[in-house]
């Protein structure tokens, strides 16, 4: 049961993403409704310490450890053969499409991976001597933390940082990109699409993305919403590496791979896609600044029902 301390934080984050997506359901220019918060000092202090807070008081069980979570799935990938299991999957791909591709051998990934935390908070990832962390965030929450607003960086050819402000960041120069409670926070579907987009422009070949979104509702309850990411992220040739439905959190883990292997997954996903692509990486609450979370109804699945509906996710290509 949460304390009153905990769910005084906690709605100290909704309101703040609901009273952004209120002014864009009255009809505001999102441009402006995003502008006019980037401004508003005192809202971003506030919710930065109280994400802080939630996360370093609140968050710290195994059962809710976001940021476990995510490490976890950072080492099997790079250390522990999941990149090679990978590749194979690649062959089998290319070879239902009538291409040959190899196997690429004795990949060697190095000690440290260049990581970009985007709505980093805290930097929670620095404990991690593997990562080499460029934490960023509209709202810095420690001296650690650049201050950078992800939608509107420009990328270029190297990174620019200067007095702990991001003004670019370099193409293809992560290994990994991570977007922790990061989406949720902007008030539609473009905005996500172009944080995603622009994601995968920053990752190398091989590299991951990892996106972690809140759901403290059974898993099958938003099963159209995580549809419509995984459609998203296979536009853009992302591959998936895994997804889990925890008690309160999908954890969604997609990588970059070789251009041919981007192209394929690409336009086999624009195949079931089709023109419609308003509403991609939508959350429940675009469409209403009334939905309870906490509300939510929790119905417990057996484990068969978990598998199918992970495995399945309706009828997109198994790499998305």
């Amino acid at each position: 049961m949460a304390s009153e301390d905990h769910k005084l934080l906690a709605n100290n984050i909704k309101t703040v993403h609901k009273h952004l997506r209120g002014k864009v359901l009255l009809g505001e220019n999102v441009e402006d409704v995003w502008k006019n918060h980037l401004e508003n000092i005192e809202v971003l202090d506030e919710y930065a310490k109280s994400m802080e807070e939630l996360a370093t008081k609140y968050w710290l069980n195994q059962d809710n450890s976001r940021i476990g979570w995510i490490l976890n799935q950072i080492d099997r990938y790079f250390w522990h053969g999941g990149i090679d299991s990978e590749y194979l999957k690649d062959v089998k791909i290319a070879k239902k499409k009538g291409e040959v591709i190899e196997i690429s051998e004795n990949v060697v990934t190095a000690e440290r991976l260049k990581v970009l935390d985007v709505g980093s908070c805290y930097n929670p990832f620095s404990a991690c001597d593997r990562l080499d962390v460029l934490p960023m965030d509209i709202a810095p929450a420690n001296s650690e933390v650049f201050k950078c607003d992800f939608l509107q960086v420009k990328i270029d050819e190297a990174s620019v940082l200067e007095n702990k402000i991001i003004t670019s960041l370099g193409k293809e120069s992560f290994q990994v990109v991570i977007f922790c409670l990061l989406l949720e926070y902007l008030p539609t579907p473009h905005q996500r699409w172009q944080c995603v987009r622009k994601a995968a422009q920053l990752l190398r070949e091989d590299g991951l993305l990892c996106i972690v979104t809140p759901d403290s509702s059974h898993m099958g309850r938003n099963s159209l919403q995580l549809k419509s990411w995984r459609q998203g992220l296979g536009l853009l040739g992302l591959s998936k590496v895994s997804y889990e439905k925890s008690q309160h959190f999908h954890g969604l883990v997609y990588r970059k791979p070789r251009k041919l292997l981007q192209h394929l997954i690409s336009r086999e996903t624009e195949q079931v896609v089709g023109g419609d692509r308003n509403d991609l990486f939508y959350i429940p609450q675009d469409f209403s600044t009334t939905i309870d979370e906490e509300k939510c109804e929790n119905v417990e699945l057996t484990e068969e029902e978990r598998e199918t509906i992970k495995d399945s996710f309706f009828e997109l290509p198994e790499f998305v």
